[in-house]
């Protein structure tokens, strides 16, 4: 049996602002920890990863006001040109074959000018802004082990990938993230007997692999999502108190050259009418390389991965997968 690895940060989780502070032998050691998990099974679980419980269920409970308003008012905020705002049900086809029964909340950018629904949830763009910033932080340290992990110096995903961990920044950002999201706060209604008949092919996030670097994912205690393992079985990515998941995307995969691959992983639709019937959260990271970035392995030898760019790889997926229901706005 496949298990995915919980790995404690408190080595180099320490409270410090500063990064580069942290001992790198501590750096090592975590990021040859990850590393196994990536092998495996493409995720890993982290713990003492530095972010308050209290900022994660504040996020929580903050989206699932909002998710419980009216779908009228909800639609006020739609998402549109700018990327940012409300995707109703069905909206979005991971899977064209399944109606994908999911809405979320995405976040381009957290500056006064992204759109959030201040009039109707006054509250979620405080909640958002507080755990993204802890996302930030967490992030660039577990860029840190990984790029040790990969024979590479510390900065090497900072700075060489030129990420934009500081996109919240006015005047940092890049094409990039014009046009795809950075945080998601997931919401699964409930499911009944009526709605599977109606749609009997419906999930609630259909099969795929994440389109950059790497994933960070806060779930309730509601479940998790199945990763498919290397010998195409599927396992539970069960909720662990005190625990963020995080997996490799489709960017580390084709550097790492299929070392640590981007696993496929979904949510499917409870057997038990009992789970089913719950409502469903979760709230994900996506870390991203600017746009321009050249991605190609970095063992340099002949390689079943084609060198490509940040942008090119992200918008082709974005195109085969989601983004045709975005018809004109793209």
């Amino acid at each position: 049996m496949v298990n995915i690895k919980i790995v404690d940060l408190a080595r180099v989780v320490n409270g410090s602002e500063d990064a580069s502070k942290i001992d790198i032998e501590r750096l090592k050691s975590v990021g040859a920890e990850i590393a196994e998990s990536f092998e495996n099974t493409g995720f890993v679980y982290i713990k003492n990863h530095g972010i308050a419980e209290k900022v994660i269920q504040d996020a929580f409970n903050t989206s699932i006001k909002f998710f419980d308003l009216e779908d009228d008012v909800k639609n006020k905020v739609a998402k549109g040109p700018k990327f940012q705002g409300y995707v109703t049900a069905g909206r979005e086809k991971l899977d064209q074959s399944k109606f994908e029964a999911r809405e979320s909340y995405d976040v381009r950018t957290l500056t006064p000018e992204g759109m959030f629904p201040d009039k109707h949830s006054p509250q979620l763009r405080t909640d958002i802004t507080t755990l993204c910033q802890g996302f930030i932080k967490l992030s660039k340290i577990l860029l840190k082990c990984i790029s040790l992990a990969l024979d590479q110096k510390q900065d090497f995903l900072l700075e060489e990938l030129i990420l934009l961990l500081n996109i919240y920044q006015p005047g940092i950002r890049k094409k990039f993230f014009d046009k795809l999201y950075t945080f998601r706060s997931l919401y699964y209604p409930p499911i009944n007997d009526d709605m599977l008949k109606t749609s009997p092919k419906m999930v609630r996030c259909g099969e795929h692999t994440d389109f950059g670097l790497i994933t960070l994912l806060c779930q309730d205690p509601t479940g998790g999502p199945e990763v498919q393992t290397n010998d195409k079985e599927w396992i539970y990515a069960d909720y662990k108190p005190g625990c963020i998941l995080v997996n490799s995307g489709d960017l580390l995969e084709i550097i790492s050259d299929g070392r640590f691959p981007a696993t496929n992983h979904r949510v499917s639709v409870p057997q038990d009418p009992k789970l089913r019937g719950m409502k469903r959260q979760s709230l994900a990271f996506f870390v991203h390389s600017d746009d321009d970035v050249p991605i190609e392995p970095l063992s340099g030898a002949e390689s079943k991965y084609k060198a490509t760019t940040s942008i090119s790889w992200a918008m082709d997926k974005f195109m085969r997968t989601v983004g045709h229901t975005y018809g004109k706005i793209l």
